[in-house]
């Protein structure tokens, strides 16, 4: 009665071989329904190769890395389950899904597997189960057995080739604990353990470079170790080959009681406070305070009634009724109005989520909006990261994508108090505790020893605030670090996008807690309160006790003077500014390439002024500290961009954002240092379209977007590619301190774009930096420079096929990314990857 109807579609090119050795189809509809189940899109066994590779030949033991892409039909229904099988082995190799078959969803999932020891020819296959029974040892032979009721369930499985050459096993490594990024206190015990392959190769465990084990696991004791960052590298070594893996790990003072702090006190008493990378934000009522990091007030915002507040890494938002405002420090930047009311808002680097009423509505970091989603629910509380929306209704949590399609949702055992979300990890709280899932996957589950109102994750962090105290988590593992009960209790608490810091409104103020590594002893004008401060005042009374006065030399005179740096930054995406006047009681100074003057002055009350060409003049008093401090002055331009223009910038962001997301996962610094490049570009023409001197001629303007336009896809092209990839996995031994780019020098570019640089020029570097790439040749990876070498090749030959200035734009961002190759050849953080990928 039943109508069975083949339910495979496949792509028309390098697709995966299907088969149907079932009584003519072996795939089944769903009762009733004579429509799509699933499409299967590819089984690529190299995903980082171009095109689907279905077939590949390997070393034994080679360990594989691929990706499984399908998307269930429009009536997909019930549960569903996919796993992998290998016809060397008795059993299934991994296992990819299992859950509800959510109609219209796309998936895609990694595997990793090893190769089989012996030479020879072998099958992979993906078998999808809806509905029906499933073994475990299921068998491309009796698949057909699982479906025993036609129309109850289906089956659909597809398979690659794999060929095990007749040469040496290929070595792997890979450590399992501890994850990267962990977080440990001093003194605790760290296990160390990997896989590695083959399993009678020898093995070396290196810590912070000094070997520390030749077997695994190794139990690592960090009593006495100082605080910080540490790289565990774990090699294997067989038949003269060698391989390693690394991954970092964060010591920190493990305190339970009273971490250091630093106080800030707003004009009135805040009823909540958020962070962006570069302000404070603090609310009370329909007033909003923007403040330095430090505390130095920047501005004030009044709104008509009290709005909704959220922030990410650059912007704050506010909502008030149907309107919508976004702002950079106190600059408004863009704003947007709905249809109906807002009551609830998210922010994150990539867009701005809000609901109102039943709807969800998804704008762009300019503001544009992008769609509107019917939920079918009433929300309560909504998150949102770089991977997706997180909105909750009572025991339910949904997980959207950036396209608005469900991606995976959870049901819990008690309603929803608060969300936070960190990539593609979540957390969740409840009255029974705080839930974390990545991907759908339960992670953990803790209870608080206090009743916990509030969330926030960042930078491998997550914070839980109760209404007596705050506490810090390892948000991998859900270990508790500290736990902290400040005397006035907790109304508020956030954590910095950028983890440097959290903030806790307790009383009339806020307390400012550094995390790990910050120091806050250069903090000016706040006070400081630390465990510590005691007993370095009585040390320095004991010291000081029994010595009789002696005159101060001059030289010591001057030593106990503070030295004050003036930081001057552009409000637009705070590029130092150089050249700036500075005049402080009456003394006057420059800034220097790095925006900053630097001043020995009297404690007390400041006073001080810059001035520079092409942008307002601003004034700024503070307090000064008897310590060695830095404070930060913005200037903002006189012109700014038009709508058209910052939304093509903001698109470049976006898509570095977006190509860097992709490959994130492996070590960072490759990555880091070509997406700076791209920022450093889209930054720099940002900063130079609004001076002064590029305003007079808007076709010097029009160039410089234009050829910005084209130099950053490039640059995410190149960091995608995967020769490139295949070296993100080698991690070097040193810390990624200089994983970035170059300075993009305005002053020199605005030069060169207005008093032009000769083709020839440009044509001779390029000439130069290709010897020196070559003979680099065997003693580094050269892949990645030679990558930004071809870009700043491919922009020079555009430029001598256009006018000027167009011409003179594409020039500038040749030479800047002939700069940057430069930089690649010299930075020890960048050489010590392409050495080690070489080996």
């Amino acid at each position: 009665m039943f109508k069975r109807v083949a339910l495979l579609v496949l792509l028309a090119i390098a697709l995966p071989q299907v088969y149907a050795t079932c009584p003519r189809d072996v795939y089944y509809a769903i009762p009733g329904k004579n429509l799509d189940v699933m499409t299967l899109s590819s089984l690529d066994l190299e995903p980082g190769v171009k095109g689907v590779q279905s077939s590949i030949r390997v070393a034994p033991l080679q360990h594989i890395g691929g990706t499984l892409t399908w998307k269930f039909g429009s009536h997909a229904s019930g549960e569903a389950r996919v796993n992998l099988f290998g016809n060397w082995s008795r059993g299934e190799i991994a296992r990819l899904y299992s859950g509800t078959a959510i109609p219209n969803q796309s998936t895609s999932v990694d595997f990793s597997f090893f190769a089989p020891q012996e030479p020879g020819s072998y099958t992979l296959t993906a078998v999808f189960a809806f509905d029906g029974s499933f073994a475990s040892d299921i068998r491309a032979s009796n698949l057909c057995s699982q479906c025993p009721s036609p129309g109850r369930c289906a089956v659909v499985f597809a398979s690659a080739s794999i060929e095990v050459l007749n040469t040496t096993p290929a070595l792997y490594a890979e450590i399992t604990s501890p994850e990267a990024g962990e977080i440990f206190g001093v003194g605790e015990r760290v296990t160390i353990d990997a896989t590695t392959m083959p399993e009678n190769a020898t093995v070396a465990v290196r810590i912070n470079a000094t070997p520390a084990a030749e077997s695994l696991p190794y139990v690592w004791d960090t009593s006495g170790m100082p605080p910080g960052e540490y790289p565990i590298e774990v090699v294997v070594v067989f038949a003269n080959q060698s391989f390693a893996t690394a991954v970092n790990v964060r010591l920190v003072n493990h305190s339970l009681t009273r971490p250091e702090f630093y106080e800030i006190v707003p004009p009135r008493r805040p009823e909540e406070v958020h962070a962006t990378l570069q302000s404070l934000v603090a609310a009370d009522g329909k007033k909003v305070y923007i403040l330095s990091l430090s505390g130095d007030m920047l501005g004030t915002l009044s709104a008509g009634a009290k709005p909704l507040i959220s922030t990410s890494g650059e912007q704050l938002l506010l909502a008030e009724g149907s309107h919508l405002s976004a702002y950079r420090d106190i600059r408004r930047v863009w704003n947007a109005s709905i249809n109906n009311n807002v009551e609830l808002i998210a922010a994150s680097s990539r867009g701005v989520s809000v609901v109102a009423g039943d709807n969800l509505y998804l704008f762009n970091t300019a503001g544009a909006l992008l769609w509107t989603r019917q939920l079918g629910f009433k929300a309560a509380v909504l998150a949102m990261s770089s991977y997706g929306i997180g909105v909750g209704e009572g025991q339910r949590v949904h997980v959207l994508s950036y396209e608005g399609a469900p991606v995976w949702n959870i049901s819990l055992e008690g309603p929803v108090v608060a969300l936070a979300m960190e990539g593609e990890k979540l957390f969740v709280l409840t009255g029974a505790g705080i839930h974390a899932y990545a991907g759908g996957r339960p992670l953990w589950n803790i209870t608080p020893a206090q009743k916990m109102n509030l969330l926030s994750a960042a930078g491998g962090y997550l914070l839980a605030a109760s209404r007596d105290s705050v506490e810090l988590y390892d948000s991998r593992k859900g270990r508790l670090i500290w736990r902290y009960y400040p005397k006035k209790g907790v109304d508020y608490a956030t954590i910095s996008p950028d983890a440097s810091r959290i903030f806790i409104i307790s009383g009339e103020k806020v307390l400012a807690l550094p995390l790990a590594g910050e120091e806050v002893a250069g903090l000016s004008g706040r006070k400081v309160i630390a465990v510590f401060a005691l007993a370095a005042a009585m040390l320095f009374f004991l010291l000081r006790k029994g010595r009789s006065p002696k005159p101060l030399a001059e030289e010591q005179v001057r030593e106990e003077v503070p030295i004050l740096h003036i930081r001057v930054k552009s409000s637009k995406g705070g590029l130092p500014v150089s050249g700036a006047s500075v005049e402080l009681e009456k003394r006057k100074k420059k800034t220097d390439d790095r925006g900053i003057a630097t001043f020995r002055v009297k404690p007390g009350r400041i006073s001080i002024s810059v001035e520079k060409e092409g942008f307002k003049p601003a004034t700024s008093e503070f307090t000064l500290g008897s310590v060695t401090s830095e404070v930060e002055v913005e200037l903002e331009p006189v012109h700014r961009l038009d709508r058209e223009e910052e939304e093509r910038l903001e698109e470049l962001r976006s898509a570095l954002d977006e190509a860097y997301e992709r490959i994130a996962g492996h070590d960072p610094c490759l990555p880091a240092y070509f997406r700076s490049i791209g920022y450093a570009i889209v930054e720099g023409t940002g900063a130079l379209a609004i001076t002064s001197e590029l305003r007079k001629s808007p076709a010097h303007v029009s160039a410089l977007l234009t050829a910005a336009g084209e130099a950053v896809p490039l640059i995410c092209e190149a960091m995608q590619d995967w020769k490139n990839i295949a070296l993100y996995r080698t991690p070097g031994k040193h810390r990624p301190k200089g994983c970035g780019a170059p300075e993009f020098s305005l002053e020199e570019a605005l030069t060169m774009l207005l008093e032009g640089l000769p083709e020839e020029v440009v044509e001779e570097e390029i000439f130069q930096m290709d010897r020196r790439i070559t003979a680099m040749i065997g003693e580094v990876s050269i892949y990645p420079p030679a990558s930004l070498w071809q870009i700043s090749k491919k922009l020079f030959e555009r430029g001598k096929r256009s006018p000027s200035p167009e011409a003179q734009a594409f020039f500038l961002l040749s030479r800047y990314l002939l700069s940057c190759v430069e930089d690649m050849l010299s930075n020890e953080d960048v050489l010590s990857r392409l050495r080690g990928s070489i080996v």
